[in-house]
């Protein structure tokens, strides 16, 4: 984990993070969303040019293809199914619904 390994993480569980160590946490959250970006367009941006409808639909179908995979203790690869969510989020779609 990074925080063990940068040192800044409370060897005591149930203390609240420090302003440093939110703010390493923020910035390995930050850099983890701009490398999976970067690897979606990389990869050729599959889902580019689908409407919100058939992306919503494609998440959920997703969604619960992982849902079963992890109850069977089956290894599911979310590579889709994450550039499926991000996408949503980049359109706005997922914010309008909560």
């Amino acid at each position: 984990m990074i925080g063990f390994a940068l040192g800044v993480l409370n060897p005591e569980w149930g203390q609240p993070m420090t302003s440093a160590e939110t703010e390493v946490m923020l910035a390995y959250l930050e850099d983890l969303r701009l490398h999976e970006a970067s690897d979606y367009v990389r990869r050729g941006r599959a889902n580019e040019g689908k409407s919100a409808e058939d992306l919503e639909q494609e998440w959920l179908a997703g969604f619960r293809a992982w849902a079963e995979s992890s109850a069977r203790h089956k290894v599911f690869d979310r590579r889709s199914l994450d550039d499926l969510g991000r996408v949503l989020i980049n359109q706005g779609s997922a914010a309008r619904r909560i």
